[in-house]
């Protein structure tokens, strides 16, 4: 039963994650990334600017 559960958490983690890269996408105004490629390079691209940041 733990493991369903655990289960549907992170499938509900990743689902918000997607969710979360959509709604960034649209607001600044990139329409062209529109598939779930689109979504994962865009948090790559996003992941990739904060480590530099950080490094900074």
């Amino acid at each position: 039963m733990e493991i369903i559960f655990g289960i549907f958490i992170w499938l509900f983690m990743c689902g918000s994650i997607l969710i979360l890269a959509s709604f960034a996408i649209h607001l600044e105004g990139e329409e062209e990334k529109r598939d779930l490629k689109g979504y994962l390079a865009y948090i790559e691209e996003v992941y990739s600017r904060n480590i530099t940041d950080q490094k900074k």
